[in-house]
């Protein structure tokens, strides 16, 4: 059951369901970025000044100077986009002013204006901004007004220079009608005279006639303020948090060092897990304990059990479980192993190991006493720290880390450990060992090195990327088996069951309840083992 390494060629791409999990995680900074950005909106509306926006249609007609070109919207005789660009024009700016009865200087005046041209008509709307409701409709009538006398002006800048020609043609024919006395000569001025007398009244009748256009829709008093609108800032600053909330969100999962999901040691190591432990709903608070056989996360143990045998075959073996960093996980995962091995019908037992920060003892209800701390200092022996506990059918024995655990933290790499772990090899199938986290010190390596197999816990949101390659990097050097690395969720500390340990069942390991044991072993104890291990005592 070794850690397999993924072929693909760098890291896997994160899916849709691993950024859906990432949100998940950190629904918090796309939230806190949401509110933020709703907040700064809502002050938006609060600090800003309100604009009020009026507007005017006006109904452009032809007149004789539009005549000489084609609209560059539609078959129209008038460029309505060059009228659009009259409309903001200083002069007609200068006008507006003058009906508005404003000082605003010109120029800033007609920024407030915006002209729009619909498609395939002859209309503009003249739109026009102000602080007040009033001031915006003025504004909006005054160069709607501005405008059309814009162009009676531009109109009649070319027709008053055709009357004046003509006045005056008219004037000095009459003159020299006047001194003529050759009749010949007098009809001929007469009638010259009468041709620019229809001229002049047909250019009078024009100048009279002259029809810019006509305000269709004047402006009105609006109601409330175009800006700030609430209905667009708020809703604009909600999305613009969320955007940069999903974006932070992405920034801080990119630096987090943290395993979150068995699929991180995939994408960010290329490494897959032999086993993930599933994750069930459980009360606020309440750690994973020891599960029950029928339990689906305790299924997902008694699959280990069976890997690790076969990993293993025949033989005593000792399997470390460590940590790749500190965490209640090593406690439960080396617990409920021992305990899954014991079900499927092997002699285990579970020694914890990690003198300072064990827990799988508690998951199984040993109280403080003796153990392992005493065997490794030479004050007691094997059958006065082993206790047996009444999970995994008679087949489970505990040795806790003691209590003199301080004065023998410095035996776990001694030789003292090897004879005990030689002893236990003569009496069971399986020897569990709750190790130190692998990022605490040597004492992992020290262990490793003397057993068959190692177990590597990462425990999510506690493990970092560098603790698991470390973890590895230290299973290697002793040439350890590694049989997996085990990813489990965040495990709180357990609670002490006393009523799964009895004290009047603190006995030798193949004692009576071995040899029953042995008589009638479970349903699923291998054929081959059910009676092998008939050893005497440990003394």
């Amino acid at each position: 059951m070794q850690v397999q390494t993924s072929t693909a060629p760098g890291p896997a791409s994160q899916g849709f369901a691993d950024y859906l999990a990432m949100l998940k995680r950190r629904w918090w900074a796309v939230a806190e970025c949401a509110c933020l950005f709703v907040a700064f909106a809502a002050g938006l509306l609060v600090v800003l000044p309100d604009t009020y926006s009026s507007f005017v249609v006006v109904h452009v007609t032809a007149t004789g100077q539009d005549r000489s070109g084609q609209s560059a919207r539609g078959n129209q005789d008038i460029n309505l986009q060059t009228e659009s660009q009259r409309v903001r024009s200083v002069s007609v700016a200068q006008v507006a002013a003058r009906l508005m009865k404003s000082d605003e200087a010109p120029n800033k005046l007609s920024k407030r204006v915006k002209v729009t041209v619909p498609d395939q008509s002859t209309v503009l709307y003249l739109t026009c901004q102000g602080p007040t409701a009033k001031s915006a409709r003025d504004c909006a009538h005054a160069f709607g007004q501005a405008y059309l006398g814009s162009r009676t002006d531009s109109a009649l800048a070319v027709i008053n220079p055709q009357l004046q020609a003509l006045e005056t043609q008219i004037s000095n024919i009459t003159k020299q009608w006047s001194a003529q006395k050759d009749p010949a000569q007098k009809n001929l001025l007469y009638s010259q005279l009468e041709t620019l007398t229809g001229k002049l009244s047909d250019a009078r009748i024009d100048a009279a006639n002259i029809t810019p256009g006509e305000i269709i829709t004047d402006a009105f008093l609006p109601g409330e303020p175009v800006s700030p609108s609430p209905r667009k800032y708020l809703p604009s600053g909600l999305a613009l948090g969320l955007f940069v909330g999903v974006i932070l969100a992405i920034a801080l999962e990119r630096m987090d060092r943290r395993i979150h999901t068995a699929g991180d040691l995939e994408r960010r190591l290329g490494l897959v897990p032999a086993f993930v432990l599933p994750r069930i709903r459980r009360a606020k608070g309440a750690a994973t304990g020891l599960l029950s056989a029928r339990d689906r996360q305790g299924q997902a143990f008694h699959e280990l059990a069976h890997s690790i045998t076969v990993s293993l075959g025949e033989g005593s073996h000792v399997v470390m479980v460590s940590g790749a960093t500190t965490g209640h996980g090593t406690g439960m995962v080396a617990a409920n192993t021992a305990a899954a091995l014991a079900r499927i019908g092997w002699q285990s037992v579970l020694i914890t190991a990690d003198l300072e920060a064990g827990e799988g003892h508690v998951l199984l209800g040993l109280p403080e006493g003796p153990g392992l701390a005493e065997l490794l200092l030479g004050q007691a022996t094997l059958k006065d720290v082993t206790h047996r506990s009444v999970q995994g059918g008679g087949k489970l024995s505990v040795i806790g880390p003691g209590l003199a655990t301080e004065r023998a933290a410095d035996l776990l790499q001694s030789v003292r450990l090897d004879q005990i772990l030689v002893q236990l090899r003569e009496k069971v199938d399986f020897v569990v060992l709750e190790a130190p986290a692998s990022s605490l010190g040597a004492d992992a390596q020290a262990i490793a090195s003397r057993s068959d197999g190692a177990l590597i816990v990462v425990e999510t949101r506690r493990t970092r990327l560098h603790h698991v390659t470390d973890a590895l990097r230290q299973v290697d050097r002793m040439h350890a088996v590694l049989l997996g690395l085990l990813v489990v969720p965040e495990q709180r500390k357990p609670k002490e069951e006393p009523l799964i340990m009895d004290d009047d069942l603190k006995l030798s390991l193949m004692g009576s309840g071995s040899s029953s044991g042995s008589g009638s072993g479970s349903e699923d104890e291998p054929a081959d083992r059910s009676a092998a291990k008939s050893k005497s005592d440990i003394s």
